[in-house]
């Protein structure tokens, strides 16, 4: 076979090797969410038929059940839980709350007393609830549907023909129809609390507004009747304790005082201004000692004074006190002074025997007897007043150890009665307070008053609680909606498959979007007449090219390997048809089939190998010139399949497949090798791995997001370089490529693209 003539052909140039961290920074540039605003709506519009139907039927069927609800009427009531009461039997405490007034649990204690079953049994009991059609058993819409004509004979004749009775049920009986009128009864009735306030909100929900008012004004009526009557019983306790109490203490009390008495009568402890006479004897005795023990220090100094100065007469004392004191002993004190000054003149002027001398000398001698004479009587009146004090003082000592072994003899006698006062003295006080407590509950009895009042009363309700049509309706509305639209995407889901566009396949599985295909039906026939100059599958396909050439600036691609994720993608027929661009672009291009195991090329072309195929070159039997097939046709050579390999797998190692393609890289300008898909088996890594380029081709709503991820994943570890994905059979009226979106160009196709395509 002669060697094609080279041709000039711009090489495509090599991409670089994604790495790990560059594939996963170009997984994180891309979005992650499929889910988008835009693709709702466009997927509404596309199933707009079943949207437009599901929200038909279920809004219709919303609305038949908001319009068959019953109307429930509410009626409202504000109960104030208020233990404030005015105290009027203690004045000091009349504004004053008592110690549980802050504490919010004595609300919800209210409120669970205000929704006990026995406060129901007796409303139910007072307006004979049980007997009321309104809480009478009534069957569900879908039951009284079927127990309507002509259902009932039906149902009948399905019991016969199954042998199920339909007797009905036994009657019940007067406490079952309580029980189940009770938990009706609290279903509609109901209470809250904010839990910041003392006020509780109740209410009762009926379908006649009258009877709503009526049961619940009932309800608060019971309630507060209740508290004031447990309060009355309550009361009437304690006032006959009280009663029994204040009998039993008043009698022992009086006993208790006639025993005090006759005690302190017995034992001689009498008593004057809360004294025993012992004692206050005793005090009297005790202040007269102290003050004869003063009088007697007082009158043995005089005494020693006076008998001093009797002593000390002759030295001259006369400026003593006790000497002034007397008047007598003054005036001779001064005829003492006269005389002796007179004594002293006629010493001076007469002889020592002069008459007048003498004189004045006896004179003077008579005087000073007088004073001492004088000043002895008053020793004896101060000695005299001496012994009296000090007898006085002795006999006042001997009364004060008389009294107190008089006091220390009663003095445990005096203890015992004083235990027994203290004993009298709590019964007393006891028996006071008692008596004061037993008048309040008198009073209290008069005027007693429940813990909890209504602030507002029982209201009749002008409009139903239930339902709300209008906030039902919107709900409906929005539910049936979402409904609908989440049916509209389920189903546009199945019809158009996981891949709908080259965005998703971009974003899910982080590899780049290279062309979107269509589908080609015939692919033999199509072979031929597809590829037209003004075709839309030739534009495909130019883009195709355009995209390998932007994606690998830097590189010289020679050898293009073209795989697929699952079997079916359509990667023979775009093999295929890629290569039979390349022939129309002026390139030598040689088609290899590569799959070993189905030989889907060699099929398609049906060309048979006369002498030779890949299986031969694997092993190295035959020249490749002698193995290659050309298609005049097409335009490109091929190496087919000429039998099924014994083993694929060891056939197609990459030592083999290295020395195969580098045989070829010098005939031709271009090579296409069509793997297998790398779901099935890993023939195509050994061929992925000596590729210049790698094309993954993706089934347009077919192949799912995960398979693609798991074939590039095995690729990118064997060291293939992945280029991109190829979305093929893609029909341009309906699938989706973001802002490439074909579709906007359909008025136009006409302009670009010839009825052919």
């Amino acid at each position: 076979m002669q060697r094609p003539v080279e041709r000039s052909y711009p090489l495509l140039p090599a991409a670089p090797v994604y790495s790990d961290a560059g594939y996963d920074q170009y997984q994180e540039s891309q979005p992650r969410s499929e889910l988008t605003f835009e693709t709702i709506l466009a997927a509404l519009w596309r199933q707009r038929l079943v949207f437009s139907l599901c929200l038909l039927v279920a809004l219709g069927g919303a609305v038949a059940v908001i319009l068959s609800l019953q109307p429930s009427f509410r009626s409202d009531a504000l109960v104030l839980v208020d233990f404030r009461h005015m105290n009027i039997t203690n004045p000091r405490a009349t504004n004053e709350p008592p110690m549980g007034m802050t504490d919010l649990n004595s609300v919800n204690s209210e409120m669970q007393i205000l929704q006990s079953d026995q406060l129901a049994r007796r409303v139910i009991a007072d307006l004979k609830l049980q007997d009321n059609p309104e809480f009478a058993d009534k069957p569900l819409p879908l039951a009284a549907l079927l127990t309507a004509s002509p259902f009932p004979a039906v149902i009948d004749a399905v019991r016969d023909r199954l042998g199920i009775g339909s007797a009905p049920p036994p009657p019940k009986t007067a406490a079952e129809r309580m029980e189940e009128t009770i938990g009706k009864y609290k279903e509609r009735f109901g209470t809250y609390n904010d839990g910041k306030s003392f006020v509780i909100s109740a209410w009762f929900a009926a379908s006649d507004p009258k009877l709503a008012q009526t049961i619940l004004a009932r309800h608060l009526s019971i309630y507060l009747g209740d508290q004031i009557a447990a309060k009355q019983q309550l009361i009437s306790k304690a006032d006959n304790w009280f009663s029994s109490e204040l009998g039993n203490l008043s009698e022992r009390l009086q006993t208790a005082e006639k025993g005090q008495q006759v005690f302190r009568d017995s034992n001689h402890l009498l008593r004057s201004n809360g004294e025993t006479i012992s004692g206050r004897q005793l005090a009297e005795v005790t202040g007269q000692l102290a003050a004869a023990r003063g009088d007697l220090a007082r009158k043995e100094a005089r005494y020693q004074e006076i008998n001093g100065l009797g002593n000390g007469a002759a030295a001259g004392a006369a400026t003593d006190t006790a000497v002034l004191s007397s008047q007598l002993i003054q005036r001779l004190r001064e005829q003492e002074a006269t005389t002796s000054q007179q004594v002293a003149q006629l010493e001076e002027r007469a002889g020592p025997h002069h008459p007048q001398l003498l004189a004045a000398r006896a004179a003077l001698a008579d005087v000073r007897q007088k004073i001492t004479r004088e000043i002895g009587r008053m020793t004896a009146s101060a000695a005299n007043d001496v012994a009296m004090a000090r007898a006085n003082t002795q006999q006042l000592e001997r009364s004060v150890r008389t009294l107190e072994q008089q006091l220390g003899t009663t003095s445990q006698a005096e203890l015992a009665a004083t235990q027994l006062e203290r004993k009298t003295d709590a019964d007393r006080r006891l028996y006071d307070d008692l008596l004061l407590r037993s008048k309040q509950v008198t009073i209290q009895r008069e005027i007693q008053e429940s813990d909890a009042r209504v602030v507002s009363d029982a209201s009749l309700p002008l409009k139903p609680a239930f339902p709300r049509r209008f906030m039902l309706f919107t709900i409906a509305i929005s539910g049936a909606s979402l409904f609908a639209g989440a049916v509209s995407t389920f189903v546009d889901k199945l019809r158009r498959g996981p891949s709908q566009s080259l965005e998703e396949v971009e974003a899910a599985c982080g590899l780049p979007g290279l062309a979107c295909l269509p589908e080609v039906k015939a692919a033999r026939r199509q072979l031929r007449v597809a590829l037209t100059p003004m075709s839309y599958l030739a534009a495909s396909f130019q883009t195709l090219q355009n995209s390998v050439i932007f994606h690998c600036p830097d590189r010289a691609i020679k050898v293009i390997a073209v795989t697929s994720a699952m079997p079916g993608d359509g990667k023979t027929t775009v093999a295929a048809l890629y290569a039979r661009s390349l022939v129309l672009a002026g390139n030598n291009v040689l088609l290899i089939d590569a799959d070993l195991r189905r030989n889907g090329m060699t099929r398609l072309l049906r060309m048979a190998p006369h002498q030779g195929g890949i299986v031969s070159q694997l092993q190295k039997t035959q020249l490749l010139r002698d193995s290659i097939v050309t298609d005049a046709e097409l335009g490109f050579d091929v190496l087919a399949v000429e039998r099924t390999a014994g083993n694929p797998g060891r056939l197609l190692s990459q030592s083999h497949v290295e020395e195969l393609l580098h045989e070829a890289r010098d005939l031709y300008d271009v090579i296409v090798v069509d793997t297998p898909p790398l779901a099935a088996v890993d023939d195509a890594l050994a061929v992925a791995v000596q590729a210049d380029a790698t094309l993954v081709v993706v089934r347009w709503g077919r192949t799912p997001h995960h398979t693609i991820r798991a074939a590039v994943q095995r690729l990118r570890l064997a060291g293939a370089h992945v280029v991109g994905a190829v979305l093929n059979a893609t029909d341009p009226r309906r699938h989706r490529s973001g802002a490439r979106d074909l579709e906007a160009y359909r008025p136009l196709s006409g302009s670009y693209f010839s009825s052919q395509s």
